[in-house]
Order: structure tokens, then sequence, then C-alpha cells
């Protein structure tokens, strides 16, 4: 499945062709997270820098309309310069597996849970 056959703002569609090729990609799928979900994408960020330097990675957040401010939280988290983040409505079918069902060039993609608190756990 290719980023044209997912339903994606315009916008969307092209933050994601000016990214191009990443090296490490981190999805986080969302929906009323505003509270745990800084943290996560906080951790990711530092996680991806220390144990993966020299990449190109990008946390990439898929939000399913949430009216709590998810995706601010996830645009105002703290990350180190060379991780890039985004967050994007997500306007397909509701659930986690459909919302990351596409083809982003990279080398390794990982999804943690975007309510997780505990220290250093991440789903790959």
């Amino acid at each position: 499945m290719t980023t044209a056959e997912i339903p994606l703002t315009p916008e969307t569609g092209s933050q994601l062709r000016e990214i191009g090729e990443v090296d490490l990609l981190v999805g986080i799928p969302s929906y009323n997270n505003a509270t745990t979900i800084g943290h996560v994408v906080e951790t990711a960020a530092a996680g991806l820098v220390r144990h993966f330097p020299g990449l190109r990675p990008v946390i990439f957040n898929g939000d399913g309309g949430s009216p709590d401010g998810t995706p601010a939280a996830v645009l105002g988290a703290r990350v180190p310069a060379e991780v890039q983040v985004l967050s994007f409505p997500y306007l397909g079918l509701p659930g986690k597996g459909s919302a990351f069902t596409f083809t982003i060039n990279g080398q390794y993609v990982a999804k943690p849970s975007e309510d997780d608190q505990r220290p250093g756990r991440m789903v790959a």
C-alpha cells in the first residue's frame, strides 16, 4: 500500500513527500492521549538519539481526531534537534492497525504504545 492509497490531508501528503526517505521511523497512533503522549514522544526521541546515532529519525503521529489536544502535545514534546516530529489527522478506519498500514521508506520501523508510561519500554 502506498501513501497515495491512504486517506491523508493534502498537507500531510506534502509533508511526507518532503521528508522522503528516513532511516528510522517511530509511528505512534493516538486518540485522546494528551496527558500521556508527550512523555512517550520524548522517551522515544531520546532513545533514537542515544541508540541510533547518525541516523535520520522521524516520529510520526497519526491522530484519530482527538478533541483533547493530543496532536498539540505531540508537537510540543521536547525532543533533540536531530529528531523530526510530525502529527497528522488520520482519516481512515479507526484502529491502530489500519492507521499505519502504508509504506514509508526506512530501514527500521517501531511502534510504541501511545499511553505507555513505563520507562524504556518500546514495542517494535
